[in-house]
């Protein structure tokens, strides 16, 4: 399978200040995070991200090792009988 099919794109955070309360929203997946602290936001959002490059360094660590496959193991072509 090719690399890209595997890769995400980075996750980034739109910052917004409502009444006293910095949210952080992911642009791409829409995880949100609420805190009066601007870098308590961050330092959340930053745990968010390490996550989902844990997640796809597993995808990709699966992908290589072959515990993932592209079809369905009962899909098997059948010889003449």
């Amino acid at each position: 399978m090719p690399a890209q099919a595997v890769q995400s794109p980075p996750h980034r955070a739109l910052y917004t200040l409502e009444r006293g309360v910095w949210m952080a929203r992911c642009r791409v997946c829409g995880f949100t995070v609420r805190d009066a602290s601007h870098s308590r936001a961050a330092n959340w959002f930053l745990t968010h991200v390490r996550a989902m490059r844990v997640e796809l360094r597993a995808a990709r660590a699966d992908m290589e090792d072959g515990s993932i496959c592209d079809h369905d193991p009962m899909d098997k072509e059948e010889g003449p009988t």
